[in-house]
């Protein structure tokens, strides 16, 4: 679009490089650091579930792979043998203090 209306290339590279600088910054910085702080993950953790999951199904790992990474913490806080884990994926630690998950991991058993 630059190139039609300025019809400048230099313009257009300048253009080019902005906006890919912004999409770059807003991807791969400002998006995960909010998802992180939103759903408790942490934004390193889903930089590489995203690499991951995009390596492993392409576009549509992509997608997949923030809400992965939230079921995966889920089960690992769950199972105590998983919570470092959990803590290891988690932004500030555990999602819920582990009393709490001692006590409904006994009560799931007995009902």
């Amino acid at each position: 679009m630059a190139e039609a209306q300025a019809g400048d290339a230099r313009m257009t590279a300048i253009i080019f490089v902005i906006a890919g600088s912004i999409q770059f910054l807003n991807g791969s910085i400002i998006d995960p650091l909010l998802m992180g702080r939103a759903l408790r993950l942490s934004a390193f953790g889903i930089i590489l579930s995203l690499a991951f999951w995009g390596a492993v199904w392409g576009i549509p790992g992509m997608f997949l792979s923030v809400p992965i990474m939230v079921m995966l913490l889920v089960v690992c806080s769950h199972v105590s043998a998983l919570r470092p884990l959990a803590i290891l994926l988690s932004r500030e630690g555990l999602p819920e203090s582990e009393k709490m998950l001692d006590h409904s991991t006994q009560k799931d058993m007995f009902n």
